[in-house]
């Protein structure tokens, strides 16, 4: 039997100081007002409006979307990396535009496979500590160009 990747701790993430899961003015206080305020549109999962029976709404700071509801509280739902990008920090690792498969192996373990996707990408996920949920990570030409707070239908 193949080991399997140490499971993702969200309680370890952290955006410019904002931690995954936190509320609306607690947002604003650590990165200011969003540039802006959208509804998603998930057809399923946690985020979805018609499964969930509430209103879900993505605050956009630049490359970072927080997506959530005063009762749900926001979660990092994704980031994209750029060059010059501010990185997202788990526990005492930083992810960049400049990140590898290799350095996501260091914290997850060997086992850490890639998908080949649409476009040249590549997709790496793992799943959380103690939920069904979990973070999908999309290198393209090797290097991490985004991070997704993925949720199962």
């Amino acid at each position: 039997m193949a080991a399997q990747a140490a499971p993702f701790d969200f309680s370890q993430l952290h955006y410019r100081g904002a931690p995954d899961f936190s509320s609306k003015p607690r947002l604003i206080k650590l990165l200011g007002p969003p540039a802006r305020i959208t509804q998603p549109n998930y057809e399923c999962g946690a985020l979805s409006a018609r499964e969930q029976g509430r209103k879900f709404y993505s605050l956009h700071y630049g490359l970072a979307t927080f997506t959530g509801n005063a009762t749900n509280k926001y979660q990092l739902d994704v980031v994209k990396f750029a060059a010059g990008s501010q990185p997202l920090h788990y526990g005492a690792h930083a992810w960049s535009a400049t990140t590898t498969i290799s350095d996501l192996r260091r914290v997850f373990g060997a086992d850490l496979k890639l998908a080949p996707q649409p476009g040249g990408q590549q997709l790496a996920s793992v799943s959380a500590k103690g939920g069904d949920d979990g973070a999908v990570f999309i290198f393209k030409n090797g290097r991490l160009v985004e991070f997704q707070h993925w949720s199962p239908c």
